[in-house]
């Protein structure tokens, strides 16, 4: 488990941007049908793009 030693506080509208891929959501049989149970996999892709570090404070 990761933890952060100090928290930031920034203005999310002036900090950056998040760009997402469309999500897939797909569900598979587990052990060949034998038994009732299915996994379910949901995958996409994100990235952050900054624009401006200034408007993000570390808060220790």
């Amino acid at each position: 488990m990761t933890s952060l030693a100090a928290h930031e506080l920034f203005d999310s509208s002036a900090f950056g941007e998040l760009y997402l891929s469309p999500v897939s959501l797909a569900s598979f049989d587990e052990n060949a049908g034998k038994m009732n149970t299915s996994l379910v996999r949901f995958e996409g892709i994100a990235a952050f793009g900054i624009e401006s570090l200034t408007v993000a404070v570390r808060i220790t």
